[in-house]
């Protein structure tokens, strides 16, 4: 992608969904699309581990999936990440981790309770992270939870552009772009109300 080459960054990319409109990235090293491979670039100092399915309602409907891509594809970049010795991760877990609960504010020590099958491959990530580091402290790991993660490169080369979206940020930028008529509320229908329901 240009945005990479223009930063002089060689990047290895699991293409998990529509990222851009792309489909190579020219680069010195070669392009891996899997998982397995996201670490065989090994003059790597640290990975982001972004890529994962993220959808809960097709979590629902397809658990399977998102145990293999989620926490299977994990395991793959932690393997090829351990073989070239990059021990440095960033990985993008969620808020769908904490169990639902009364009160609207979330605090980092509540308590966990994924109430989704995406939830639970976070969760279980989360982990297996910490497994790994207990089991070698030379790992250094940080773990971001959050809602609803939104953004893109100025240049639009990067970003989220998905065909149908489902989460609430992709889905009010269309609405804004005027690519959707409307944006539909929900809320009486989850584990986790929002105060919208009736």
């Amino acid at each position: 992608m240009q945005l990479f080459q223009e930063e002089k960054i060689d990047a290895v990319i699991h293409y998990a969904g529509k990222v851009a409109p792309h489909t190579s990235l020219p680069s010195s090293r070669p392009f891996f699309p899997a998982a397995a491979a996201a670490a065989a670039a090994a003059a790597a100092a640290a990975a982001a581990a972004a890529a994962g399915l993220k959808s809960v309602g097709e979590s629902v409907q397809m658990p399977l999936m998102y145990y293999e891509n989620n926490v299977g594809g994990t395991c793959n970049l932690l393997q090829a990440m351990e073989a070239s010795g990059v021990k440095t991760l960033v990985f993008s877990s969620s808020a769908t981790v904490y169990a639902p609960k009364p009160k609207s504010k979330i605090n980092e020590k509540d308590l966990l309770g994924p109430s989704n099958p995406y939830g639970h491959t976070k969760a279980m990530i989360e982990q297996i992270l910490k497994d790994v580091q207990a089991a070698n402290p030379s790992w250094r790991v940080s773990i971001l939870r959050y809602f609803n993660p939104v953004g893109a490169h100025p240049s639009g080369l990067l970003g989220e552009a998905p065909q149908q979206p489902n989460n609430l940020l992709p889905v009010l930028q269309q609405v804004a772009a005027g690519k959707q008529q409307l944006l539909q509320v929900f809320g009486c229908d989850w584990d986790t109300p929002d105060g919208t329901g009736s």
